[in-house]
């Protein structure tokens, strides 16, 4: 961050982690450069004192938690234990899963908060079991591996009950080492499109045939893309006209459009632009976050493959 200021940038695309995000969003903004991110799901992120220099093209957590829960809900389950990583992404996540479980007439049987660096989950995961849930969801990132391996172990793991993973740590390379078939009907959400992401994810491994991994890949796209064309409309390289352009070129009733190049040609034609992403229709709310979105629910078929099995596309719930 410090060396992309120093030298002078405008906009900075990131960061991934919500966390990350918080610890640099005071020094990108107040330099009066523009942040967008294309993966930070925090809700703490929607209502954070930002000059309006931050946005970001991943909806808040208050959607995956709600869809997460009614997922949960319509698969008949009433007792859910819930441990996630204590940071803003972890805790932002879980409560919104519990707010919208309970709401719902579901009972959370355990809601654990643990450190991302624990070297054990011996404790957290004995008073799970101590719950008696009927499922448990998991939200953390790499860690998940160990603490899905202590679940295992003391009984309360997928083959015992029904797991939930979310955006973080749903993987088709991180279970592969589990024994054979031990994520088979594991559920995870992730936020996705609109739209059919197959093409464009198809066209990245033109560029890495080694990818397994296409989380977030068509919103970092997307942002680069609608950060490139508001820019355009401001006329200039300067990080707070381009921010006070990007509602001009999403959502705002204009011309629609799908490839920069064609969104180009329109502005530069004097028409106003509608950008609709390789993710879908793009438009912002008041706080710069999306204020639709779309969230995939996949199935594992084995720990290294999981197929998707729904997907649900709704307003963002706002503060």
């Amino acid at each position: 961050t410090d060396a992309a200021l120093s030298q002078g940038a405008q906009v900075i695309i990131g960061a991934a982690s919500s966390g990350v995000s918080l610890t640099v969003i005071d020094k990108i903004t107040s330099q009066g450069a523009l942040m967008i991110s294309p993966a930070n799901t925090s809700p703490a992120l929607t209502t954070y004192e930002d000059n309006g220099l931050y946005w970001r093209v991943a909806p808040s957590d208050a959607l995956q938690g709600a869809i997460l829960a009614s997922t949960a809900i319509d698969s008949g389950i009433t007792k859910a234990a819930v441990i996630a990583r204590q940071d803003a992404y972890g805790e932002g996540l879980e409560k919104a899963f519990s707010k919208n479980f309970t709401e719902a007439g579901g009972t959370i049987t355990s809601e654990l908060l643990y450190d991302p660096e624990a070297t054990t989950f011996d404790a957290e995961v004995a008073e799970i079991k101590a719950g008696a849930p009927e499922a448990v969801v998991v939200v953390g990132f790499e860690e998940s591996v160990k603490l899905l391996q202590e679940m295992i172990k003391q009984g309360v793991g997928p083959k015992d009950q029904q797991v939930y993973l979310v955006d973080g740590n749903i993987s088709t390379e991180a279970y592969k080492e589990f024994p054979k078939n031990t994520m088979k009907g594991v559920i995870g959400t992730v936020p996705s499109g609109e739209a059919d992401l197959t093409a464009f994810n198809e066209m990245l491994l033109t560029v890495d045939p080694a990818l397994t991994d296409f989380t977030y890949g068509a919103q970092a796209y997307d942002a680069t893309v609608v950060v490139a064309l508001a820019a355009n409309v401001a006329g200039c390289a300067d990080g707070t006209a381009i921010a006070a352009a990007l509602a001009d070129v999403a959502g705002n009733g204009g011309e629609a459009c799908t490839t920069y190049a064609d969104c180009l040609a329109l502005i530069q034609a004097g028409t106003e632009i509608d950008f609709n992403g390789v993710t879908g229709p793009l438009d912002f709310n008041q706080y710069g976050d999306p204020a639709s979105a779309t969230i995939s629910i996949n199935q594992y078929t084995g720990n290294d493959a999981f197929e998707e099995i729904g997907k649900v596309t709704a307003e963002v719930p706002l503060p």
